[in-house]
This record gives C-alpha cells, sequence and structure tokens, in this order.
C-alpha cells in the first residue's frame, strides 16, 4: 500500500472513530451544557435541551456517511488499479514471449523484419507502463513530456508511433485522452525537429 493510500485510510478511521466517541459521549456534553443536577432538573429538561443539539446529530451523521463515501471510494479506486495491474501484467507476457521469440510476432503479421517487430513490441511495452503510471496518478505531464522527447529520438519509435499511435487514441476517458494529446505533442514536436536537423 502506497503512502498516499495509507495516509487516507488512517484519515478515514480517525474520522469514524472520532464521530463514535463523540456519539457515546453526548449524553454528558448535553447534561454538561445543561447544567443538569438531580433534583433540581428532570430528565425532561434534559431531553428538551437535546432536541435543540438536533443540528449537531444531523452534521454527525452527515460525517459518518461521508465516511462510509470515502471508504467505498477508496476500496473502488484500489479494485480498478488492481485490475489496471492485472491487465498490464497479462500485456508484458504476451509482449515478453514476443520479444523472445520474434517468429510469433511475425505469426500475428504484425513486421516482417524481426528486429523491427521487436522495437515495436517494446516501445509498445514502455508506453502501456508510462500508461499505468498516468492513470494511477504517479507521473504528472510535466515529468511524462522529458520522457517522451528521449523516447521519440528514435527513427524507429517514431515510426512505430505513426503507424499504431491511433489505436492508443481509442480511449474515452478524459484523462487518458489528456495522455494521448501530451504524445502526440511530443511525437510531432519529434518528427518536425527530425525533419529540420541537418542531415550527417
Amino acid at each position: 500500500m502506497s503512502n498516499r493510500k495509507l495516509f487516507e485510510t488512517l484519515a478515514i478511521i480517525a474520522v469514524t472513530a472520532t464521530v463514535l466517541v463523540f456519539i457515546l459521549i453526548s449524553p454528558l456534553l448535553v447534561s454538561v451544557a445543561a447544567d443538569f443536577k438531580p433534583g433540581r432538573h428532570t430528565w425532561a429538561d434534559l431531553a428538551n435541551v437535546g432536541q435543540a443539539f438536533g443540528g449537531a446529530a444531523a452534521v454527525v451523521s452527515a460525517l459518518a456517511l461521508a465516511g462510509i463515501a470515502g471508504s467505498l471510494v477508496l476500496q473502488w479506486r484500489q479494485t480498478r488499479a488492481e485490475q489496471i495491474f492485472a491487465i498490464r501484467e497479462r500485456h508484458f507476457e504476451l509482449v515478453r514471449l514476443g520479444i523472445e521469440r520474434p517468429e510469433l510476432i511475425q505469426a500475428l503479421g504484425a513486421r516482417s523484419d524481426p528486429t523491427q517487430a521487436v522495437i515495436f513490441a517494446y516501445a509498445s511495452l514502455w508506453m502501456g507502463h508510462w500508461a499505468s503510471h498516468w492513470d494511477l496518478g504517479v507521473i504528472d505531464e510535466k515529468s511524462l513530456r522529458p520522457i517522451l522527447r528521449d523516447f521519440f529520438k528514435s527513427p524507429q519509435i517514431r515510426e512505430w508511433w505513426n503507424e499504431y499511435g491511433r489505436e492508443w487514441s481509442s480511449f474515452t476517458t478524459a484523462k487518458r485522452l489528456r495522455f494521448v494529446q501530451i504524445i502526440n505533442h511530443e511525437w510531432s514536436a519529434a518528427v518536425e525537429s527530425a525533419q529540420t536537423r541537418p542531415q550527417a
């Protein structure tokens, strides 16, 4: 578990514990607020004071519901992250098998050149790795752009994105679409730079 998830979990536990403690000692707090003394005040007086705290009770209930909702959101995010990780693991195994045995990639009709087929598979693997980090918020745009600039210095990598980049644009989530926009921008800049660079 990451430090961020651990902090969020501990925060939810702390809020929940605080709410429970507050609920348990609320009768005592009400009696103190009403200056309740047996023989001087009746429990009916205390009940009247307690009704004045109905708004506070509603707030406490709302906090409890918020805590439950936050816990459910965290569980959903963790489940989603585990699903993404499992998919990436399967993808990694397939690509690794293709790298170890390029004839398998050729059998799929991907490339006639075994060396280029391996490079393309390796590029896809790296892009998937960065996409996972992007989806989970591990890497941001500021960190991603320098990585892509170095990545697209290779002519073969630029060719790979030119051929397969459209497949990456099929995602519909706003976060992933932004990821692809950044890639396309850095790829276009790399292509333009290569075209204007003096030939040796």
